[in-house]
């Protein structure tokens, strides 16, 4: 009975929530590319599933390469197209085809006589020393160009991406811009190092956030903007280096052997270079006596990249100052899959929780996570496909354990910022829980909403769990605040929740105070 009563709830609850949000969608759909070029869920959410529980999180968020690659259909549609219905009801296929060896051909469907508009379509196909035409074609040579890249569609059409090859004057200035953009992840992934002036060193993080490879259109930023080397180069120069090691403040989390099931063999304009081995950037409490836990940060940043000026560096500094040790892990991303990343936070809590007593860590036995999007589906994907006891070499057969792999892998608390996936834990009463607050805003046209309150409908009973829906905020703003999109008043009160929240995971506080 208390089961059938459980489901009844939990099935009438997201039927007047749907309806809710169904009624109230014209006026809260936003630019959902915009938001995530913008803020820290760039829009590709890359989500290169291998884990076992990788598919059903790349099938929900893959707003992330299905958005990144697959930028026709749907979201051809809802971001670029107007279909202008007329009185023939037949349907005709649109075919985007990248016009690169290998490349995925991409499809849609229109009615017969529709508008289609492909001026601001976004393309995420990259082709070595060549740049992306901004005109589209109906012909393989690239001749036949489509005006303002709009026409109408009355058959079956395939339109195809032309490419320019970079010209000898323009090779050296994408070199640069490549060389620049490489030190800049290098920079920006070690705050510690480079704080010697840290407002020189916020400025060009926002700066380079600002920015990406590629433009919107897929095209190379400095193409189109050949002064855009000397600009990174001004704010580069304002930095103050600290230490002379900039790994310093690291805290490698493998040893020689990574495990590593994606393999990729193609590194070319991908977040993540072939030498890139993960770490913990530790924001340590002057006063150990003083901590009451430890707190692993995950940035989200669609797991193409990792949005950590914006998300995981203000969040650790929180945190810090809150009672915790904290600890912003650069968990693999494109072109590793999913896998690497889950492998890469298992690996972290148990570096911390073997390591923590030699590291003069309070309480390493006491671990938990906050994760933003893409950072949070890592710990969901965590929890769903990792036992805490089990080892990497489940998952990854050429691995070799060790010492660090035989240490508890579960967490404490998980805090899921904008990144609860329906169906991201299958079965959860038969996994590791840990307690769970999760915060979204109604207003997030990333990740509906609603998924947020399914999952804690699905973990409701399971293990103590909290949700804050909050009316106004959008996806990527972090602790409610950020330097490209201002602060929401309300939404930015959930780091504080969490705070009590957690006092009461760890005995600090009680859930029920008698009058």
């Amino acid at each position: 009975m208390r089961v059938l009563k459980k489901v009844f709830t939990h099935t009438l609850l997201l039927l007047i929530l749907t309806i809710v949000f169904a009624a109230c969608s014209d006026e809260k759909v936003q630019n959902t590319s915009e938001d995530l070029t913008d803020t820290t869920e760039t829009s590709k959410e890359s989500v290169d599933a291998e884990s076992p529980k990788e598919e059903s999180v790349e099938n929900q968020e893959k707003e992330a390469e299905d958005q990144a690659q697959e930028e026709t259909g749907d979201q051809a549609q809802e971001e670029a197209t107007e279909t202008v219905e007329t009185e023939n009801n037949g349907e005709v296929t649109l075919t985007i085809d990248p016009n690169i060896e290998g490349g995925r051909k991409m499809t849609s469907t229109y009615e017969v006589g529709a508008e289609v508009d492909l001026s601001r379509t976004r393309y995420f196909y990259n082709k070595e020393g060549y740049n992306r035409d901004k005109v589209l074609y109906f012909d393989s040579e690239a001749t036949n160009e489509i005006p303002d890249n709009k026409f109408v569609i009355e058959e079956d059409t395939t339109v195809y991406l032309g490419w320019t090859e970079w010209s000898e004057e323009e090779l050296p200035r994408v070199n640069e811009y490549f060389r620049l953009m490489n030190e800049a992840k290098e920079i920006t992934m070690r705050p510690k190092a480079w704080a010697g002036d840290q407002e020189a060193f916020n400025e060009y993080g926002a700066f380079i956030d600002s920015l990406s490879i590629v433009d919107a259109q897929g095209r190379l930023n400095v193409i189109d903007n050949p002064g855009i080397n000397d600009e990174i180069s001004s704010y580069r120069d304002k930095l103050v280096q600290l230490t002379d090691d900039v790994d310093e403040d690291v805290w490698y989390i493998w040893g020689d052997d990574v495990p590593n099931n994606t393999k990729p063999q193609d590194f070319y304009m991908t977040f993540d270079q072939e030498d890139f081995a993960p770490f913990l950037v530790p924001y340590l409490a002057e006063d150990q006596s003083n901590v009451k836990g430890n707190m692993i940060v995950l940035s989200g940043g669609a797991f193409y990249k990792r949005a950590n000026m914006s998300e995981a560096y203000p969040t650790a500094e929180f945190y810090q100052e809150n009672g915790y040790n904290a600890f912003v892990l650069q968990y693999r991303v494109s072109p590793y899959g999913q896998i690497e990343a889950f492998a890469d936070l298992q690996r972290a809590i148990r570096y911390i929780k073997y390591n923590g007593e030699e590291l003069g860590l309070a309480y390493p036995e006491r671990v938990s996570a906050v994760g933003f999007s893409a950072g949070g589906m890592t710990i969901n994907g965590l929890i769903d496909s990792f036992d805490p006891l089990s080892l990497p070499s489940e998952y990854f057969q050429d691995y070799t354990p060790d010492a660090v792999d035989e240490a508890d892998g579960s967490l404490d608390a998980g805090l899921f910022a904008y990144a609860a996936m329906e169906g991201a834990i299958t079965d959860p009463e038969t996994k590791t829980l840990p307690e769970m607050f999760f915060v979204v805003s109604e207003k997030d046209t990333t990740i509906n909403p609603v998924s947020s309150l399914t999952m804690y409908m699905d973990v409701l009973g399971l293990t103590r769990s909290e949700l804050h829906l909050f009316a106004d905020s959008i996806h990527g703003i972090g602790l409610g605040s950020t330097w490209n999109h201002g602060t929401y008043a309300a939404y930015s009160q959930w780091g504080d929740l969490s705070l009590t929240f957690l006092d009461i995971t760890y005995g600090y506080q009680e859930p029920h105070i008698e009058n």
